[in-house]
C-alpha cells in the first residue's frame, strides 16, 4: 500500500495566499449582486478608506458609484463625481480613466432607471407625478446637467479631446430622455448635434495626422487580449462574464426576395424604428408584395421616428412600385440590419481599461449603433455587458466606418450592433 509522507500531505493541503483586502472586495461585490446595497455600500466605504493599493481603491470607487445610485444616494454620487473631476484636473495617475468610468456608470444607471419608469407605465414628462417621482427625476436631471458642464470644461482645455465630446453626447442623450417639455427637447437635441460635430471634427483631424483605422474581415468579434480582429462565426457571440447577446440573422437591404420577412432587432436591443425590407420588383411579385406589406403593417413592425407611415400601396408596375418605396423611405426611418460586422470597412479595437483588467473583469460588450447614409456612426443607442468595459467599447465603436447600405439604389440609415470580446 502506498503511503503519503507528511511533506506531501502538507503540500497538498496548502492553500494559496489570498489578499484580505481583495477578499473583502469580492464579498462586497457579492452583496451588491445579491441586492443588499446598504451593507455593500458600508463595506465598500470601509475598504476605500483602508486600502493602500490604488487599483483596489479605483475598483471600489466604481462599485460605490453603482451602489449609491441604486440606493438613490444622489448627494454621495455627486460628491464622488466632483472628487474624480478634480483629481483628473490635477493630472493624478489613472484618474482620467476613472473619471470616464464613473460617468459611464452614472449614465448607464440613469438609463436603467428611466426604463424602469416606462416599464411601470409612468410618463417622465408628466407634471402630475407624485412628489417622490418628481424629486427623483429632478436629481437625475441635475446630475446629468453637471456632467454636461464638466464635459464642456474638459473640451475647453483641449479642443481635440474627442472623449469629452463623446461624454457630452451621452449626457445630452440621457438628458433628452428626461426632458420635461418640448423646449427642453429642442435644447438637448441641439447639444447632441453640437457634440457630434465636434466628434466628426476630431476624427477629421486624426485622419489628417495619419491616424488610420484597422481594416478587418467581415463577421468578427474584437478580441481585446491580443488587440487584433479575430474572425468568428456569426452565431459565436458567446459571453463570459456578461449576459449573452445572440446575433440575429442580418437582413441585406440591397436585395430582398418577395418572401423576405421584416428585419428583426437583436435581443436586448433598444427600441428603434424599423422598416421592413422592400419587396422584389416585377409583375410576379405584385400580389405577394401587397400581402407582405399588409401583414407588416398589422404587426406594427414598420414604424417611423416622427409618425407611423401608412401601408405601402400596390402599384400596377414595378417602376411605380420603386418610386413609391423611395417616397416612403424618409430620412428619419431606420432599417434594422442586426450585426454590422459584415458591413464594417474600418475597425478599431478598444483599450482594455486597467481597472477592469486588475479586477479580472472580462466578457462580451455589445454596442447598439445608428449608422448614417455615409457609413459613419451617428449615435450609440445602448450598450450591454460589464459596466467597467462599456465606456471603452463605446469609444472604439464610434470610430468604426461601414459601407453604406442601399435601398432601391439610395443610401439609408440603419440600426445594428457590434460586439467586443474582452478576455484576460
Amino acid at each position: 500500500m502506498a503511503t503519503t509522507t507528511d511533506a506531501e500531505t502538507s503540500a497538498d493541503t496548502a492553500e494559496p495566499t489570498v489578499d484580505p483586502m481583495r477578499a473583502r472586495l469580492t464579498h462586497a461585490r457579492v452583496l451588491a449582486a445579491a441586492g443588499n446595497f446598504t451593507l455593500a455600500a458600508s463595506e465598500l466605504e470601509a475598504i476605500r478608506a483602508e486600502a493602500k493599493d490604488e487599483t483596489v481603491r479605483d475598483v471600489t470607487r466604481l462599485l460605490l458609484m453603482s451602489v449609491h445610485l441604486s440606493l438613490s444616494h444622489y448627494t454621495r454620487a455627486r460628491e464622488m463625481l466632483e472628487e474624480a473631476f478634480k483629481a483628473r484636473a490635477e493630472a493624478k495617475s489613472s484618474t482620467t480613466d476613472i473619471y470616464y468610468a464613473l460617468t459611464g456608470q452614472m449614465l448607464n444607471s440613469f438609463r436603467s432607471r428611466i426604463d424602469r419608469y416606462r416599464e411601470f407605465g409612468l410618463d417622465i414628462a408628466d407634471g402630475g407625478l407624485p412628489t417622490e417621482a418628481r424629486s427623483d427625476l429632478d436629481q437625475m436631471r441635475t446630475l446629468v446637467e453637471r456632467l454636461a458642464e464638466q464635459s464642456k470644461a474638459i473640451r475647453e482645455e483641449n479642443a481635440r479631446h474627442a472623449d469629452s465630446s463623446a461624454l457630452l453626447e451621452d449626457a445630452a442623450s440621457v438628458r433628452l430622455r428626461l426632458a420635461r417639455n418640448s423646449g427642453e427637447r429642442v435644447q438637448w437635441q441641439r447639444e447632441i448635434s453640437e457634440a457630434r460635430q465636434h466628434l466628426a471634427a476630431s476624427q477629421t483631424r486624426a485622419d489628417r495626422h495619419g491616424s488610420t483605422l484597422e481594416s478587418a474581415p467581415a463577421t468578427t468579434i474584437i478580441d481585446i487580449s491580443t488587440a487584433t480582429v479575430a474572425t468568428a462565426p456569426a452565431d459565436s457571440n458567446t459571453n463570459t462574464g456578461a449576459a449573452s447577446t445572440p446575433a440575429p440573422e442580418s437582413v441585406p437591404a440591397q436585395t430582398a426576395p418577395a418572401q423576405s420577412a421584416p428585419a428583426q432587432t437583436a435581443p436586448g436591443q433598444p427600441n428603434t424604428r424599423i422598416q421592413s425590407a422592400p419587396p422584389a420588383s416585377g409583375p410576379a411579385a405584385t400580389e405577394k408584395t401587397s400581402d407582405d406589406s399588409t401583414a407588416a403593417a398589422k404587426s406594427g413592425r414598420r414604424t417611423s421616428d416622427s409618425s407611423a407611415s401608412p401601408p405601402r400601396q400596390t402599384a400596377p408596375t414595378s417602376e411605380a412600385q420603386a418610386d413609391n418605396s423611395r417616397k416612403d423611405q424618409s430620412p428619419s426611418e431606420l432599417i434594422s440590419v442586426g450585426s454590422l460586422a459584415d458591413k464594417a470597412m474600418q475597425k478599431v479595437a478598444p483599450n482594455y481599461p486597467s481597472t477592469a483588467k486588475s479586477a479580472r473583469i472580462g466578457g462580451v460588450v455589445t454596442v447598439y449603433l445608428v449608422v448614417n447614409e455615409k457609413g459613419v456612426v451617428e449615435d450609440v443607442r445602448a450598450t450591454s455587458g460589464p459596466a467597467m468595459l462599456k465606456q471603452a467599447a463605446n469609444e472604439a465603436a464610434r470610430r468604426w466606418r461601414f459601407s453604406p447600405t442601399l435601398l432601391n439604389g439610395q443610401p439609408v440609415r440603419v440600426a445594428g450592433y457590434i460586439s467586443f470580446n474582452f478576455t484576460l
